[in-house]
């Protein structure tokens, strides 16, 4: 959690959605973590950095891995963007927004990185 600045504000794809701490994101993950496995990953791909000054941005499309292939978080790649702002040579997270998209003419959750 050190890596968010205290003012933090989050935008999740689980409630609550909008998260306005660190602390808050942790008391939240720490109540979603019993429902994965002992052990899993993470898997990233298209990541894109862009800095200027004390400011910069990232966005990546990721998913979690090492666990069974029909478990539905398996199943699910997430859209994420995080704005990080360098303070006293410390880049931090001051936003962050992860999301899957949906399909307009069923607005279903769309989990694949299939059209």
């Amino acid at each position: 959690m050190s890596h968010y600045a205290n003012e933090a504000i989050i935008f999740d794809v689980k409630p609550p959605f909008q998260i306005k701490n660190p602390h808050q994101l942790r008391l939240i993950w720490e109540a979603c973590l019993p429902c994965f496995p002992n052990a899993f990953g993470t898997e990233m791909r298209d990541l894109g950095i862009f800095v200027s000054g004390d400011l910069a941005l990232a966005h990546w499309l990721w998913r979690f891995t090492g666990m069974e292939e029909d478990h539905p978080a398996m199943q699910t790649w997430i859209r994420s963007t995080a704005g990080y702002h360098r303070h006293q040579g410390r880049w931090q997270i001051v936003h962050e927004h992860c999301s899957v998209p949906f399909d307009p003419e069923t607005s279903k959750a769309v989990f694949s990185l299939e059209p």
